[in-house]
């Protein structure tokens, strides 16, 4: 069994760089490679705020940044967008920005119609992976961003 690597790498002026906790690399969709993914497997990948709207009040943790579900064979572009990419904007201090990608189990277990669409505050990946049969992670980084 293959083990998927997660590489998320934001894009300025045409140079890919690792993240840095830089707004404006954010403001745009980073570039996520799945290396090691295993042929026609699919998975969900997803981007999470645990410290909005502060990491001293986090009230609306998990701020949901990210969701793509049904991706297969590691290519992102082929997955259902449950959550357009919001960018990275923390309102005050240094925010984690989580990216988590889960194994699927079936093309039919996510959709775009699920309940979580449009819902980004008080996300919980967690609940998510539970309610989905997704299983613990099987790849994640994280960057972090300051006001």
């Amino acid at each position: 069994m293959r083990t998927p690597h997660l590489p998320v790498h934001s894009c300025t002026s045409g140079k890919s760089k690792p993240p840095q906790p830089y707004l404006v690399q954010t403001k745009h969709q980073p570039r996520v490679d799945l290396v090691g993914e295993e042929g026609e497997a699919m998975y969900t990948l997803m981007a999470v705020d645990p410290d909005a709207p502060s990491p001293e009040d986090r009230k609306w943790s998990e701020y949901l940044h990210y969701l793509v579900t049904n991706i297969v064979g590691g290519t992102v572009s082929t997955g259902t967008v449950v959550a357009d990419y919001v960018p990275a904007d923390p309102p005050e201090g240094t925010h984690r920005y989580i990216w988590l990608l889960y194994k699927q189990p079936t093309l039919d277990s996510l959709t775009a119609k699920d309940p979580t669409h449009g819902r980004r505050q008080n996300f919980s990946a967690k609940n998510f992976a539970s309610h989905h049969n997704l299983g613990a992670p099987v790849g994640a980084t994280y960057f972090t961003a300051s006001a």
